[in-house]
């Protein structure tokens, strides 16, 4: 049942419908929940991929990470941000590292945004936090975008926040940043069509390398090497 019900929450016309679900009918879905809250839903992936793969969604209908970035469905995102600090301290198996990544354009295969929280693999080899060689390609108040200077993919860039990220006050309004970062999928849509090749947005959390402020990825097109 779960597989069918993930088949059909695929289709192209059924995006809506799944944020309609969670919003209203949480309840009845057949998945193993592992948070639920007024705004967002943590459950087990139906055919995961990954060590401990859960899939966090808004209960609203939101299409895609563009959207999402709109102001009224930022509190969402908020949510989902918070709802994986939860799920870190009370669950183990994320304390001592996890990958959290959203796919867009091409790669979004269920018309409705969601996370793929999980363990066991990193999407690049590492995150660059002091890096200096990296060319800016966006500055706002919130955000910097800078161009990975090791691209592990034909498009790759790195989201951190515009104050020096030594820092501590670099990230002290997290609401803002968190916001702000999303913009981010507006201005290299822009600059490099990433919604029609494809896109990936995801962040790495390592205990041994814990950053100040969270550190984002973009990657996009075909991955390299």
């Amino acid at each position: 049942m779960k597989e069918l019900l993930f088949q059909i929450a695929k289709a192209p016309l059924m995006g809506k419908m799944v944020g309609i679900a969670f919003r209203y009918f949480g309840w009845a879905i057949p998945v193993r929940k592992e948070k639920s809250h007024k705004d967002v839903m943590a459950f087990q992936h139906p055919k995961p991929c990954y060590e401990n793969h859960l899939i966090l969604s808004p209960k609203q209908p939101v299409r895609d990470l563009l959207q999402l970035a709109q102001e009224r469905y930022h509190p969402y995102w908020i949510a989902i941000w918070r709802t994986v600090m939860e799920l870190q301290r009370s669950q183990p198996v994320y304390s001592d590292g996890y990958t959290l990544v959203a796919n867009g354009g091409k790669r979004q295969e269920v018309q409705q945004v969601h996370f793929h929280l999980f363990t066991g693999h990193r999407i690049v080899k590492d995150t660059p936090s002091q890096a200096t060689n990296m060319p800016v390609i966006y500055q706002d108040d919130q955000i910097c975008i800078l161009k990975h200077p090791q691209p592990d993919w034909e498009i790759h860039y790195v989201i951190r926040p515009a104050a020096p990220f030594e820092k501590a006050e670099a990230c002290k309004d997290e609401p803002a940043y968190l916001a702000g970062m999303l913009r981010c999928i507006d201005v290299l849509n822009a600059k490099a069509s990433i919604v029609e090749k494809g896109y990936s947005l995801f962040y790495q959390y390592r205990w041994q390398n814990k950053e100040v402020c969270p550190i984002f990825h973009v990657v996009a097109g075909k991955k390299l090497g």
